[in-house]
């Protein structure tokens, strides 16, 4: 094994973080970008994926657009999530906004308490930052108990499977911070159907495009350290400037992508599945 790539989940990508650099193995995450992840890199660790903080920017960034006052702030206690909702938090207060938070519990079913304290703070906004499951139980709750102001979910929980458990209809006001999909290649396609072509026409999926750059990265910097050693390729991934499918790569000095992460809006649709909305450029 010449190196790691992957990564989906923080709370567990971050205890694999000593194992891969004790084996000698460059480790190149795709996807998992909670900025724990590079707080102590020793240099082996390298995000394809804009950090928690970058997510955040994006997020107040929506918010300011839409001039929402009132915010509700849910996380799920996970690494990925507690990082993204904290760095939020902090935004949304420095710009003077009122803000709620809260956290609920994974693999739980029952968030009337989370709802309710929504509804008593008058909340014209609510980002719920933890994964799938738990999303679609909290937009169902919430939107059946009454709320009737703007849901946005973090990037773990775009997954159609959110419109599933949370029902179609209860999804006409939900959106999510994301970053780039193979839908919104300025390629016309060409991506996919070179990739179905050889996946016995499977379509990619949401990150496919993040795992492609992810490889494609580790390959031009052994190309140019002329070595699949661990030093020879972490040295030169530090010089990295390559145009992938998901935008400009290049890291900052502590791993992480240089520029703001990528992120954009998307919105849920009326098949459940999210699309770009908002590029906020």
């Amino acid at each position: 094994m010449v190196a790691s790539v992957g990564g989906y989940c923080s709370g567990s990508t971050l205890p694999t973080l000593p194992i891969f650099d004790s084996a000698k193995i460059p480790q190149l995450i795709s996807v998992a970008n909670s900025d724990n992840l590079i707080k102590d890199n020793t240099g082996n660790v390298w995000l394809l994926d804009g950090t928690g903080e970058q997510q955040a920017s994006t997020a107040m960034k929506w918010v300011e657009k839409n001039s929402f006052k009132n915010l509700a702030v849910i996380d799920d206690k996970t690494d990925y999530s507690a990082n993204l909702a904290t760095r939020f938090t902090a935004k949304a207060k420095e710009a003077g906004l009122t803000v709620t938070t809260d956290s609920l519990t994974p693999k739980e079913s029952d968030f009337s308490a989370q709802v309710t304290k929504v509804k008593s703070a008058g909340a014209d906004f609510v980002y719920f930052t933890g994964y799938v499951q738990e999303a679609g139980l909290l937009v169902k709750q919430l939107v059946e108990g009454g709320y009737t102001g703007s849901i946005l979910l973090g990037d773990g929980s775009v997954d159609a499977k959110v419109a599933e458990i949370a029902g179609l209809a209860n999804c006409k006001n939900v959106y999510a911070t994301y970053t780039k999909t193979p839908d919104m290649l300025d390629d016309g396609g060409a991506f996919a159907e070179k990739y179905k072509a050889i996946s016995g026409g499977t379509e990619p999926g949401p990150y496919t495009i993040h795992s492609y750059d992810t490889v494609k990265t580790w390959a031009d910097a052994a190309t140019r350290a002329g070595s699949v050693d661990q030093a020879a390729v972490n040295e030169a991934l530090k010089s990295t400037n390559l145009a992938g499918l998901t935008g400009q790569i290049q890291f900052t000095d502590d791993g992480s992508r240089a520029g703001e992460g990528g992120f954009v809006i998307v919105s849920n649709q009326d098949d459940g599945t999210f699309k770009l909305y908002d590029a906020l450029s």
